[in-house]
């Protein structure tokens, strides 16, 4: 794990790691963990949910705005990039987590960085609620959020 960040429940019942597998530019990854009496268990597949939501609305996704008629060719070629995601906060104690979900970080991958926040139930991974960057960033703050790199969310 490169890059690894801890994040504790303000109840101290369950933490969040967020971490990469090569360091800055990814992929990230979150694990989640409940503290017990045998010491740490993982919550398998937290995010699973958030990452097929945000690639399904990525192949719905139309075209954005700033793909020009000249380069509408070299759109059909790249990718939809497996998500980034990153933990955020949690909510509500420990029984919700704040995700960032954001499209494949690199040039050759469609929606390049766009990014989805999910509010998610800490124990099952449910979706309960899906926010637009900048509607997130208004609501939760910036400081636990990536920064939004443009104006538009796409997806």
């Amino acid at each position: 794990m490169h890059d690894g960040e801890v994040a504790w429940s303000p109840d101290s019942k369950r933490l969040f790691i967020t971490w990469s597998e090569s360091g800055e530019l990814g992929p990230w990854h979150v694990q989640v963990y409940e503290v017990n009496e045998n010491g740490l268990t993982e919550l398998k597949n937290i995010t699973k949910e958030a990452r097929e939501d945000i690639l399904r609305r990525e192949h719905k996704a139309p075209i954005p705005k700033w793909v020009t008629p000249e380069y509408r060719g070299t759109w059909n070629y790249i990718s939809y990039c497996e998500p980034d995601m990153i933990g955020s906060q949690w909510l509500n104690g420990s029984k919700e987590i704040l995700i960032a979900a954001r499209a494949g970080p690199d040039s050759g991958c469609r929606y390049m960085a766009d990014i989805l926040v999910y509010r998610l139930d800490a124990e099952t991974g449910k979706i309960l609620q899906t926010y637009k960057a900048h509607e997130a960033h208004r609501i939760f703050g910036d400081e636990d959020l990536p920064a939004v790199d443009h104006d538009d969310d796409e997806l």
